[in-house]
Formats: C-alpha cells, sequence, structure tokens
C-alpha cells in the first residue's frame, strides 16, 4: 500500500475537501445574553471528547433569531471537526443530525467529498499522532493555544488509495465503538451512583416508605438503619435523629502547589491545571510538565482514585484521577478532598457530583471576573448526616461502580495508544489490516 502526502491546501483545491470553515463570527459573534434553552444547537471544542464524540446534550442553544443572522458555521452529517482554540487538537465524524447544528470559534469543519475521500478515515488521520504532532508544532509559534484555519491548511494528511481508506475506515471504526461503548456505561455506572444517593441522601425515600407503611424496597438489615419518620432542621424537613453536618466532618481538603516558571519543563510528569478538572474524569490533555527529576513536590503527586475540586473559574467540579502512565502534580487552585475515612469516600463524591453541590460552591464564590472559591468555603458546606453504618453499605454498593468507572477510562487510553501506534503503521505500508487484527486479538483488546 503507498500513501501520497498532500496539505490540507491541496485537498482543498483537489476538490476532496469540499468546505473548511470555522465558527469566528467577528463582531456579529453571539452574546451570552442571546443563548437560551430552545433555540438553535451551538457546539464548542467544550462538546468534544477525546475518543471523538459529541456531546449534543451538554451544548448550548443560540436563539432562533442571533442564529438566522449566521450565514455560514452550520455543519451537516458527514462533516468532520477539530478543536482548534484553547483545546486544541479533538476530532469528531458528525453523526446523523435531525436539526440545525452550529459552531462556535473554537471549532473547525471540514466538508468531505466522499466520492474521493473517506470521512471516517480523514477523521481517524486528524486524530493520528503524526497529525496531532504538526498540531503542535505550528500551534508552538502561536501567541496562544490555537492553530488557525490559515495555519491548518499548510499541515499535511497521508492518503492511501480510497479502497485502502475504507478498510481502515473500518479498522478506526471498531476502536470508535469500543471507546464509545466504554464511555457510555460510564454514563450508566455513574446514574446508578447518583440515583442511589440521591434516594437516599436527598429525597430520603425509605425514610418515605417506612413512614407511609410501605415496603422500602430494601433487605432488612438495611431498611433497618433508617428511621421510620421525620423532624425539622435549618435544612427543612429530615429524617429523625440525623443531623446536620459540616463537610469539614468527613473530609479534609488539599491545595495545589504554585509552581514556578523555573519549574516547567517540554515533557515530564503532568501538572493538573483548573482546566483540566472535568465532571467525572480527569482530563490531562493540554497539561503543564515538570521535570520527571524533581522529587521536592511529591507531596503533591496524586494518585489513582483521588477527588479533585475546581476552585478558581468553573468551582465546584469535580472529578476522580486515574491511573496513568506518569501520575500527575496538584498544580494550585485544585483542591483535593480526603475523606477521614476510606468508607467516606463514595459518598464524597456522589455529594460533590449532584448539581446542587455545583451550585452552592457557585453561590459562596466570590469574584466578579472570575470565580474564586476557599477550601474552608468548601469544608464549611453543609448536609445530612444519618450515621456511618449507612455510609458503609453506600460505599459497598458504589465502591465498584467507581472502580469499573476508572477501569473503563483506563482502558480507553490504552484503545487510543493502540490506534494511534498502528494507524501510522497502517498508512506506510509497513503493516497491513489483517497483521493489525491479529495483534489486536493476541493482545486481547
Amino acid at each position: 500500500m503507498f500513501s501520497e502526502q498532500f496539505s490540507i491546501q491541496d485537498l482543498i483545491d483537489n476538490g476532496l475537501i469540499i468546505a473548511h470553515k470555522d465558527g469566528n463570527y467577528g463582531s456579529n459573534y453571539p452574546k451570552k445574553s442571546e443563548f437560551n434553552d430552545h433555540g438553535v444547537l451551538f457546539l464548542t471544542a467544550k462538546n468534544l471528547d477525546d475518543s471523538g464524540n459529541i456531546d449534543f446534550s451538554s451544548a448550548q442553544r443560540l436563539n432562533v433569531e442571533k442564529a438566522k443572522e449566521l450565514t455560514f458555521g452550520y455543519i451537516e452529517s458527514g462533516d468532520v471537526l477539530l478543536s482548534h482554540n484553547a483545546t486544541v487538537g479533538r476530532v469528531a465524524l458528525v453523526p446523523d443530525l435531525d436539526e440545525p447544528v452550529l459552531i462556535g470559534t473554537s471549532l473547525t469543519y471540514f466538508r468531505i467529498n466522499d466520492n474521493e475521500l473517506n470521512p471516517r478515515y480523514f477523521a481517524g488521520f486528524l486524530s493520528s499522532r503524526d497529525f496531532q504532532n504538526q498540531l503542535k508544532a505550528v500551534m508552538s509559534f502561536s501567541t496562544r493555544n490555537q492553530v488557525p484555519i490559515t495555519l491548518q491548511r499548510i499541515l499535511n494528511v497521508s492518503l492511501p488509495a480510497l479502497d485502502e481508506q475504507k478498510k481502515m475506515s473500518d479498522f478506526i471504526s471498531s476502536f470508535e465503538h469500543k471507546l464509545e461503548l466504554n464511555q457510555k456505561m460510564n454514563k450508566i455506572l455513574e446514574k446508578i451512583a447518583k440515583t442511589l444517593f440521591k434516594s437516599w441522601f436527598i429525597d430520603f425515600d425509605p425514610v418515605r416508605a417506612k413512614a407511609e407503611g410501605r415496603p422500602t424496597g430494601l433487605s432488612k438489615e438495611i431498611s433497618d438503619l433508617f428511621p421510620d419518620s421525620f423532624e425539622d432542621s435549618e435544612l427543612g424537613e429530615i429524617p429523625k435523629g440525623w443531623r446536620i453536618e459540616s463537610f469539614s466532618n468527613i473530609t479534609s481538603f488539599k491545595n495545589g502547589f504554585a509552581f514556578k516558571s523555573k519549574d516547567w519543563t517540554e515533557s515530564g510528569k503532568p501538572v493538573v491545571k483548573i482546566g483540566n478538572v472535568k465532571p467525572l474524569i480527569l482530563d490531562i490533555d493540554g497539561c503543564s510538565f515538570i521535570s520527571d527529576d524533581i522529587k521536592k513536590y511529591d507531596e503533591y503527586l496524586l494518585s489513582k482514585g483521588d477527588i479533585l475540586i475546581g476552585m478558581t473559574g468553573y468551582v465546584g467540579e469535580t472529578c476522580l484521577v486515574p491511573k496513568l502512565d506518569k501520575m500527575p502534580y496538584q498544580n494550585q487552585r485544585v483542591g483535593k478532598l480526603i475523606p477521614t475515612k476510606d468508607f467516606f469516600k463514595e459518598f464524597i463524591f456522589s455529594f460533590t457530583r449532584q448539581s446542587n453541590f455545583k451550585k452552592k460552591v457557585e453561590e459562596i464564590a466570590k469574584g466578579s471576573a472570575q470565580q474564586n472559591v476557599s477550601g474552608k468555603d468548601i469544608l464549611g458546606l453543609h448536609f445530612v448526616f444519618g450515621n456511618e453504618e449507612i455510609l458503609k453499605i453506600f460505599s459497598d454498593s458504589t465502591s465498584d461502580l467507581f472502580k469499573k468507572i476508572l477501569l473503563n477510562f483506563e482502558e480507553n487510553i490504552t484503545l487510543a495508544k493502540v490506534r494511534d501506534t498502528l494507524l501510522p503503521k497502517l498508512i506506510s505500508g509497513e503493516l497491513k489490516i489483517l497483521d493489525a487484527e491479529n495483534l489486536i486479538e493476541e493482545a486481547g483488546i
């Protein structure tokens, strides 16, 4: 198999790419006040993940009147998206759409002539280490974290024959399927944990059932731990005998270290900054680095399962730390919640993953230009506490869910690495599809 190198500009000039646009609307860019709950979907880089998925459910909606003013930026099924601003290098193939969708200034779309170029292959190549390295090289000459369209067009793409592109498209698709399944499973697993937490500790369903003479649906051992009536409190009606506790009674707080400019290196151990604290699982994309040789900051070295919380900007966002090849350090304004007892961990994380928690943190945050919250403020929040035995049972009921979430995420890291290792070899002809499939089967992936 022989692959030729073409610049993106070459592909545009030869009609393989029909359109190459971004969502830079200049002075006509939508204002915050022009978004609502019922308008046109408006995607940004934040709605793309590292596995090639688009989270339409988290996208904002632009009011219809404003959307009509925008004459470009509407994407179509089969377009390939590339994040090029702030978060650089995320790629997604647009699925079938049943409504209009716009992109913001942080995204570029490529509209592909699929008679000449396979869109899934093209998306796979943009995700490959080869292209991602090109992005990083160009980005290093930019004044900020971005790769505008003019620079994108000088980057090169390797193109084998169309039938070979199709074979590699199918190969890439098998990886994407596994990546997507793991992500969907993680959403389901967290939803189960959230639902149980809300039932026991917010809605007090077992107490309500007993008070009304209904079965709780729990084993007698667990059901007996819940009271059968309510009483008034400063937070409203709570189960009788339960009490209002400060968050500090079940967790301590540790802030990250203010690393100095002299500490930063081009590679080494990653350092988690505020932008890496994403919902549920830590995202180390775009991390800075410190030297592998530095030992004096090891008290800020994170471990698998640590709970992190954002203290600036998107305050109150929380995530778990997965196992990584190089475990990261904790930077300033990234907080770590440390359970005072091991079995408090699942309760603490589930408590912070409730939407009401983030809302409370935002309410106590200070600063007009950028929100800030302190560890003391976080620890001063209150919750309804029953007894430790219930927290132990909640931990037993949910710990495997969170372990599986981390394992799925870690498997996706491995899958992405294997894909990025094999794809260049397939493109160059060094490896055939059948050989790659055999290697994957032997590795048990």
